[in-house]
């Protein structure tokens, strides 16, 4: 289970002959609170120490504006902005196209990630857990308590 996949399932869905109908993506689960699932897998932050500040805040306005954001499809990913995920040109070249109609239909399902440098520490805690319950090792409420555990504290100290 894999909740950043959109690049890497376009790259799987045009290789049909390896994957053999083998891939798939769906709504995220119910767990035991909402069926609530996050994603935005890039972003970009300025070091406060840097010269250039004003021209790296640029440099993000660029990047975030819509028109740029769509351009990601040609390298087959999607926008961050699940906004873009119903658009005309997003659908016909996402390769992920079917499920982003579905997720962007699915309204409060989807939610952008925590705007966080440490990114990387919550997806560590995330997975960690998640393989447990996969692994049978936990139940779900477990994995949900003890990532949350985690990730808590870390959007603490990030974000308050």
């Amino acid at each position: 289970m894999w909740w950043c996949w959109d690049g890497f399932f376009g790259a799987m869905r045009t290789n049909e002959e390896f994957w053999a109908d083998q891939v798939s993506a769906f709504l995220p689960p119910m767990g035991p609170d909402n069926a609530e699932t996050i994603t935005g897998c890039w972003g970009w932050s300025v070091v406060a120490s840097s010269p250039q500040q004003e021209l790296a805040n640029e440099w993000i306005g660029f990047t975030a504006r819509s028109d740029v954001m769509k351009q990601q499809i040609y390298r087959g990913r999607v926008p961050a902005r699940v906004s873009l995920w119903a658009d005309p040109e997003v659908q016909d070249l996402a390769p992920s196209s079917p499920f982003l109609l579905d997720l962007a239909e699915a309204g409060g399902l989807v939610k952008a990630r925590p705007v966080t440098p440490s990114i990387q520490e919550i997806y560590d805690a995330a997975e960690q857990n998640v393989h447990a319950y996969l692994t049978d090792q936990v139940s779900l409420d477990e994995a949900v308590t003890a990532a949350m555990d985690k990730i808590n504290p870390i959007l603490e100290r990030d974000l308050g």
